[in-house]
């Protein structure tokens, strides 16, 4: 048989098995299955398919099967080899590619055979969407034209007077009828009268006067102006000192390109904070479907000193060419763990993020003990998420923003205020919301 010859066989029926209570079954449009029958390289006709999807690439592949044998004399590795070549029959260009990462799998929980022939026995697909590399191709464009085109400046910002507003509710001395259609006319009454209607109630604005904010000079940004709307980001952490050993971490999924080349454009013109950082940029798995990323193990990180501007910016190219650019909840907190753990004599973290998108492993900022400061890309000075919020706040961290940084150590109660550099924020459903008078 030709396909018993392919070099691929034997090599994947050497592999060693990864012992596991049970290979997890996941419904996920990134993953097929293509079960067999217990003790036989038999595919059961219900599941089986003759062609993989065209728009989909393939990354892992894995064997299943269960240690249970009814006899001690079976041969499994015989078996695991005659799954490979039936495999191989249906798909031969899945043996001719240097991108698919294999695994053979034993499942050990099943003791009994009625239990064992119910486990999963065959392979499981992974797949996910091809690289759009037009699209890096841009991004990458993108960043360059940004580098290309920027120099920094200084101004001169003078005192600035911020007057305190507050709001309170003030009785009009009516009553709202209780019909919703006389509500709606407008119609008010001077008593509550036997029908119980509720008081009127308006809102009143009082100025309580102000408080001077000193003057000072700052750093700004100049980019290309038909291409960014702001330099918020470089503007943030231009005009902020930074003392001690610091970790960047940051995201390099989709739409992050200008902000990264706002990164780096301050990272190349504050050499002396760079030498003493390292980075970790992240994309969230590499790519992976969501059904092979644990919690905690998506992977998608790489590291690189701060030395050399050259290599901060290539290994940042890596990591986003890498990536899948999706919009799934990143790991966040996984990567700025393991940069703690690559580089333990950090003294706090920055966390490039982007204010968009959730922090999928929140469950995780129990293991981070180092002060995180917060740079929300895409809205430095906006609204805070929860999760970006509980960041800050359980480490002992920062939002940093772009005249200051905020900062809430204490549990916040619905409806509170947080002031911060003339801005008001209320604490609404574990969010703090910009208010804009």
């Amino acid at each position: 048989m030709i396909s018993a010859q392919h070099p691929m066989i034997d090599k994947l029926s050497n592999l060693k098995a990864i012992s596991i209570k049970r290979h997890p079954i996941n419904k996920d449009s990134n993953t097929l299955y293509l079960p067999m029958y217990f003790n036989t390289a038999q595919i059961i006709e219900k599941y089986n398919f003759n062609e993989l999807p065209k728009d989909r690439e393939v990354i892992r592949i894995h064997l299943a099967y269960t240690r249970y044998k009814e006899v001690d004399t079976f041969n499994q590795k015989r078996l695991n080899r005659n799954r490979f070549i039936k495999l191989y029959e249906k798909f031969p260009e899945l043996f001719n590619s240097n991108e698919i990462e294999w695994r053979i799998y034993e499942q050990v929980k099943a003791t009994r055979h009625e239990v064992a022939q119910k486990e999963l026995h065959g392979f499981v697909i992974f797949m996910r969407k091809p690289r759009d590399w037009s699209s890096l191709t841009k991004e990458r464009s993108l960043i360059d034209k940004l580098l290309l085109d920027f120099h920094d400046s200084t101004i001169v910002v003078p005192d600035k007077k911020v007057y305190r507003i507050r709001r309170k509710r003030v009785s009009t001395g009516k009553y709202i009828p209780v019909r919703y259609d006389k509500q709606e006319k407008g119609i008010r009454y001077k008593n509550p009268s036997i029908w119980g209607r509720e008081p009127e109630y308006k809102l009143v604005y009082d100025t309580l006067g102000f408080k001077t904010i000193k003057g000072s000079s700052r750093k700004i940004g100049i980019f290309n102006g038909n291409i960014l709307a702001n330099s918020d980001e470089y503007e943030s952490l231009a005009n902020r000192k930074f003392e001690g050993n610091w970790a960047i971490v940051s995201d390099v999924t989709a739409s992050m390109s200008p902000y990264s080349a706002q990164v780096l454009a301050f990272l190349k013109t504050n050499s002396e904070f760079r030498k003493k950082s390292n980075l970790a940029f992240f994309n969230d798995g590499d790519g992976k479907p969501e059904s092979l990323k644990k919690l905690g193990y998506s992977g998608g990180i790489y590291y690189v000193g701060g030395n050399d501007i050259d290599s901060v910016y290539y290994t940042m190219l890596t990591a986003m060419k890498n990536g899948d650019g999706g919009d799934y909840p990143e790991n966040n907190i996984e990567a700025v763990v393991r940069a703690i753990n690559k580089w333990p004599k950090t003294d706090s973290i920055l966390l490039i993020a982007d204010s968009r998108a959730m922090v999928k492993d929140i469950r995780l900022l129990r293991y981070i003990k180092k002060p995180v400061c917060v740079l929300l890309c895409g809205n430095v000075n906006g609204d805070i998420s929860e999760d970006y919020l509980e960041i800050a706040r359980q480490t002992k961290g920062c939002i940093i923003q772009t005249d200051g940084d905020l900062r809430v150590y204490k549990k916040l109660k619905n409806g509170e205020i947080v002031e911060n550099n003339g801005r008001e924020y209320r604490y609404s459903k574990n969010s703090l919301l910009l208010n804009e008078y």
